[in-house]
């Protein structure tokens, strides 16, 4: 493991600052290892366990046409079961995953791969999440494929991967849940946070204009060599724009970053999301308590309440297939559109420009918003006061001490969560539900859209009145097994 003196030192010394940071941001020490230290392929988990599962790899090609080396543990023989996705950290690979190989027993299966630049994959630099999210799109789209081994898809990310996860989900609303263990939430105020408490007394010294002015060369840097802006890794505006149910886990001692970090990113979240502090640092394993509360988190969104999950895939399908007959219907009517247009232009100088009017169905989301923003546990972190000198009761309580019992961070969680799904929209007439995806199992009609997060869900997938109109028209009624 490496320590932030570790890491400082480094940064210091050899050929130049600026190159040593910036490699510890895009070129980070590879993790090596072999295949065998990936087990056998078909095992037994424990010297009691009696159900069998493999491991099956092979590679996959991202959309910049680098290969991925995956591993995927499954249930031997196969059959369909929920899906968890491991994010590895910076330094780290698919090795790391095996932290999480627990979850076989649980009922899932656990997909473990290979950023690119990191382990066996292809690539030279890393970027802390901006293209590790690219990485993903080639996953997820694998899993979409197989039906019938996969009863929709969590995340689980660490650190870097953490950061991925929260970037990805923000797009892909298909996402179940997301697990993030020691997220950042902006590699800026990370460069000054580490700067601030790890930087000695002469670093503290530097003024605030030129430390600036060092961020602004490293990002320069970093655009020239790998393509990528450091301003882009910023956790707290994706984490705003997600609205996948999200469990967030930090250590209370981590010293590279700081566990405000993950509070900053709680506040941004619309939709209630778990917060846990454990004791134990950024590289630190965690605890028995920790993985009864993650399995817990996963059966939640994976097993018991997955119907609000699959009604935002019906939803996204629905728009993708609108928005490819309006690229139809605007080809074959461009000609005609033209014309229109030119015609129109004249016409439209001595009239008054129309203001436009929001429908009045509107007012159903803009309530459901409101609920959801308003029934957030935690009151938001000021982010005026340096990340040092923020600490909330949570993690004063988990530092040397042990985690809070699952029971009670369950129940918090639980409560919450019931309070935004019993608010539920008003009847419409019935309808037909929407085109569903094709996999074995999904049911054929619309079912329990008064989730909070199926509601939040059409918020970026749908115009106003369309999206009000499908949770209208949807059964109010949420069943016990499905809702």
């Amino acid at each position: 493991m490496i320590s932030v003196k570790d890491v400082f030192l480094h940064l210091t010394s050899g050929p130049g600052l600026m190159d040593n940071i910036c490699n510890f941001i895009i070129r980070p020490p590879r993790s090596n290892y072999s295949v065998r230290d990936l087990g056998p392929d078909i095992f037994r988990i424990g010297d009691k366990g009696t159900e069998r599962f493999m491991r099956q790899d092979f590679e996959l090609e991202n959309m910049r046409g680098m290969r991925l080396c995956c591993s995927w543990f499954k249930p031997y023989p196969t059959r369909r079961v929920p899906c968890v996705v491991y994010c590895h950290e910076n330094c780290g690979g698919r090795c790391s995953g095996l932290e999480a190989i627990f979850l076989l027993e649980e009922g899932f299966s656990l997909f473990c791969f290979d950023f690119c630049g990191c382990g066996m994959s292809e690539g030279e630099y890393t970027s802390l999440g901006f293209y590790e999210r690219q990485d993903l799109v080639a996953v997820i789209e694998f899993l979409m494929l197989k039906g019938d081994e996969v009863d929709g898809v969590a995340l689980w990310g660490r650190s870097m991967g953490a950061v991925a996860a929260i970037m990805y989900a923000s797009k892909d609303p298909w996402i179940r849940c997301i697990v993030c263990d020691s997220p950042f939430a902006s590699l800026r105020l990370l460069i000054d946070d580490l700067v601030e408490r790890h930087g000695g007394r002469a670093a503290r010294a530097v003024p605030k204009i030129l430390l600036r002015g060092i961020v602004e060369s490293i990002r320069k840097r970093i655009m020239r060599r790998a393509a990528f802006d450091i301003d882009d890794l910023n956790s707290v505006k994706y984490a705003n724009a997600c609205h996948v149910p999200a469990l967030l886990l930090h250590g209370a001692d981590d010293d590279f970053v700081s566990p405000a970090h993950s509070e900053l990113i709680r506040d941004a979240f619309r939709i209630p999301c778990l917060q846990q502090f454990t004791p134990g640092g950024h590289n630190d394993e965690r605890d028995a308590d920790m993985q009864k509360l993650i399995s817990a988190f996963l059966h939640l969104y994976l097993v018991d309440k997955p119907q609000g999950a699959r009604d935002m895939q019906a939803l996204r399908e629905m728009a993708v297939s609108n928005a490819a007959a309006a690229a139809a219907v605007a080809d074959s009517t461009g000609t005609d559109t033209t014309k229109a247009v030119s015609s129109e232009r004249s016409a439209s100088a001595s009239r008054a420009p129309k203001q436009p009017q929001a429908p009045t169905s509107y007012s159903l989301r803009c309530v459901a918003a409101a609920s959801m923003s308003s029934s957030t546990t935690s009151a938001p972190t000021s982010t005026s006061a340096p990340l040092s000198a923020r600490s909330s009761s949570a993690l004063r309580a988990a530092r040397g001490a042990s985690p809070s019992p699952l029971d009670r961070a369950g129940r918090e969680f639980c409560s919450a969560h019931n309070a935004i799904i019993s608010s539920e929209t008003a009847p419409g007439p019935a309808r037909s539900s929407p085109h569903r995806p094709t996999h074995p199992g999904s049911p054929s009609e619309t079912q329990g859209s008064s989730d909070a997060f199926t509601a939040a869900g059409t918020a970026g997938l749908l115009p106003p009145s369309d999206a009000t109109v499908l949770l209208s028209s949807s059964s109010t009624e949420v069943r016990s097994a499905d809702a």
